[in-house]
């Protein structure tokens, strides 16, 4: 995945980006929010604190949590669909 991230995100063009690469960091996620309005933005930090804080309360174990996790970030992708490259023409 990151082989392909880094093809679309060139140090010469991109230089942010291909720093976070180098350090590990999903910049998919980062594409995603940007394309959301500051409303969409706040709905999903929203719906993020209350599982945040369910998750919280029900003192899940470790790896409970992260089955949470997945399955959240599944039906982010579901919801919002595979992201389009950003054209580099408008960064």
């Amino acid at each position: 995945m990151f082989d392909e991230l880094k093809k679309r995100y060139p140090p010469d063009k991109f230089p942010a980006c291909a720093a976070a690469l180098d350090l590990g960091i999903d910049v998919t996620l980062l594409e995603a929010n940007v394309r959301l309005t500051p409303a969409e933005r706040m709905r999903s930090l929203m719906r993020q604190l209350g599982l945040q804080q369910r998750l919280q309360e029900a003192n899940l174990s470790p790896a409970q949590l992260e089955a949470i996790e997945l399955r959240y970030r599944q039906e982010k992708l579901d919801y919002y669909g595979p992201q389009p490259e950003l054209d580099s023409d408008h960064a």
